[in-house]
Order: structure tokens, then sequence, then C-alpha cells
């Protein structure tokens, strides 16, 4: 009996209507709309608005987004636009994003790149993880981009590695590394800020030439693959910087698929600091970027955006750091 009781309560809770709640919390109906439409501004006091909101939460009252955009102009949904939805990296930031959204009492949908019909949803705003560019024409009201290389036109959350890409070859140098490699995709390659040029000049301010294995993907299985087959003839490195953790996860497989040991032989660090890399065997190095504060950094800029339509635009920093592991020596190595 219990499963049916639940099922007549939950027709009860979808059948609560706008009047039901104005009832219950004794006020006019456009009064109900106003402070559950978000819009009561200095016409509802707070103890009348506290009401209506406690009466809602009780009788189990959901606000019809479709009616609340009719009627406010405001839909409280946001788009979040990623790169991938394939990647950990992505689904960590879109949980994030989530739980921001729920907490403002705003709904997130998901879009996999930025195809025409993400145009045509009602959304409030938007927040493109991981892209360089945005064209204007795509974005439905205020876009806030979030990632390592965002567009310089609209207001953006910037990720800083350069600190932690420094202070992690130069871990790696310091250990008594000389041959230092780069796995990474050739588009890196035409960035001039970030990982890829870091590396550059912290290998050559030490003396060091750069070292480059290329993937054609992003992926633990590209990763495996391009290290296979550099390890195949013989190591030409003895310390690999991969530009993912997931590259470095199939990096690690292929080191050890070759019979040789990492770090003993081959040093190794991953980027991105996803769950994964802490449940290797061993564990791998990478530079850690803290994603809720990244997501938290968006969602306030996207508010930001809404109460100030034509301030100037605003960019913020989030800082990676380095975390070894045990895929890194933490001392230089006896000759």
């Amino acid at each position: 009996m219990q499963p049916v009781a639940m099922t007549v309560r939950a027709l009860q809770s979808s059948m609560v209507t706008l009047d039901t709640v104005a009832a219950h919390a004794h006020v006019s109906k456009a009064t109900a709309s106003r402070v559950l439409g978000g819009r009561a501004s200095q016409l509802v006091s707070p103890r009348t608005a506290d009401r209506v909101r406690r009466s809602a939460e009780i009788l189990g009252y959901k606000l019809n987004p479709v009616a609340s955009a009719l009627a406010t102009g405001k839909s409280r949904v946001v788009a979040l636009w990623v790169h991938n939805l394939d990647r950990p990296f992505y689904a960590l930031f879109m949980r994030e994003i989530a739980e921001q959204a729920r907490a403002a009492g705003y709904e997130a949908i998901v879009q996999q790149g930025m195809a025409p019909e993400a145009t045509h949803w009602p959304v409030d705003g938007v927040i493109a993880f991981d892209f360089p560019s945005v064209p204007s024409a795509l974005r439905p009201g205020p876009l806030v981009a979030v990632g390592e290389w965002p567009p310089d036109e609209v207001d953006a959350v910037q990720f800083d590695l350069n600190s932690a890409t420094r202070q992690a070859l130069e871990s790696l140098i310091d250990s008594g590394r000389t041959r230092i490699a780069y796995l990474r995709q050739d588009a890196t390659a035409g960035k001039k800020t970030g990982r890829y040029a870091t590396v550059q000049s912290v290998l050559q301010a030490r003396g060091l030439a750069p070292i480059h294995l290329r993937v054609d993907s992003d992926s633990a299985d590209a990763g495996r693959s391009a290290v296979a087959d550099a390890l195949r003839d013989g190591p030409a490195f003895d310390a690999l910087f991969c530009h993912n953790d997931e590259l470095a996860i199939g990096a690690l497989q292929a080191i050890h698929q070759s019979g040789r040991l990492s770090p003993d032989e081959i040093a190794l660090v991953g980027c991105d600091g996803i769950e994964w890399g802490r449940f290797t065997t061993p564990p791998i190095s990478t530079l850690h970027i803290p994603l809720a504060e990244a997501a938290a950094a968006a969602w306030e800029t996207l508010t930001w955006r809404w109460a100030n339509p034509d301030a100037p635009l605003r960019r913020s920093l989030v800082n990676a750091s380095f975390v070894p592991r045990k895929t890194t020596p933490t001392q230089k190595e006896s000759p």
C-alpha cells in the first residue's frame, strides 16, 4: 500500500497551483506570483515573502518554468557548453556548475559544442567551458567563458597553469632529469600562453632541448599508443609531461608494458587533477585545476553580468597547483 500512497501524494503535489499557494499563505495570487517568480522586490515585505515560500514548500508547489519565463522574461535556466562530454574533466565541471545553478534556484542544460540550435533555447545566460572562441551570433544572452585560453571578447574565468607547470618541470630537472618530453596535440603548439609556452621557456632557460610527442586526441588510448611507439626503440626521454591526466594514464600503462618503471626510469606528470590519477599504480603526479573554485567564479561572474549589463568585461584567474605523487622523484638521483 505504501507505493500507492506515495503515488497519490505525488499526484496531489503535481496538482498544486499558484491559487492554492496564495490561499494557504493568505495573500493574493499576484503577490504569490511575484515572490515565487523572483520579482518580489520592494512590493512585498520580507515577512510576507517568507510566508509564501513556506507555503509553497509545505504544499510541494513547483514553479512552471515556461509560465515563469513568459511572465518575467526570465527562464531561470542557464546553458553549459562543453567541449567534450566523454572526458571526466568536463564531467566534473558540469557537476560543479549544476550545483551552483541549483543553489541559486536555476536549472542547467548541457550542450556539447556550439551547435546553432543551441541559440534557440530560452536561457538567461551561458557558461562556455574550454572554447577559445565564441562567435557573437551563437550567444543567446550573457556568456562567461572558462578555460586556459578563453576568448578576449567575453567575460571569462581563466586557468593559470604557468606557475604549476614551471614548478613541475623544475622539480623534474632538479631531480636529474634532462630529457623531458611533452605529450600533446598539435593544436597546443599554436598557443602563445599556457602550458606549452611555459614548457618551452623553462627547458630553454635550463639549457635543455624540448622533445615533443604528438597525439591526435587527448584520450588515454592515444597516450598509451604514442608512448608505446616512442619506447619501442628505447627511451629518448627520462621524463614525460602530459597535456592532461588521461594521456598520462595511458602513458603510464605503456611505460609498464615496456618493462620500465616510473619514476625510476621515466618520471611522469599529468594535468587536470581528475580522481582517476590517484588510483593508478603508482599514483600520477599532476597539475590540479580547482574546478569547484572555477565554477563558483563563473557563476558569480554571470550573476554579476546580469546585474551590470553595460559594465566593462571582467576576467578572473584561477591558479592550478602542482601535486607531486609517486611518478616523480623527490630528490636528485645518485650518479
